[in-house]
């Protein structure tokens, strides 16, 4: 499942929190997770992150206009 961020953020693995204040792990709730890779493209860009039980979490961020590689 995906989820959408008012900015545009999109991630894959985690859910807000009941108070939609910080995202958790979709698969067992935690909220501690760590980056482990970085990826950069020509349109996007974005991180891979596992959390504390290794699950992994993936997020994807559009460049804005005129942000991108030139």
């Amino acid at each position: 499942m995906s989820y959408i961020q008012k900015d545009g953020t999109k991630w894959e693995g985690v859910v807000p929190d009941e108070k939609k204040e910080y995202l958790q792990c979709e698969k067992c709730g935690s909220k501690k997770i760590r980056m482990v890779a970085h990826w950069d493209g020509r349109d996007a860009y974005g991180y891979v992150y596992n959390c504390e039980n290794g699950h992994e979490i993936r997020s994807a961020i559009k460049r804005r206009k005129g942000e991108g590689w030139t």
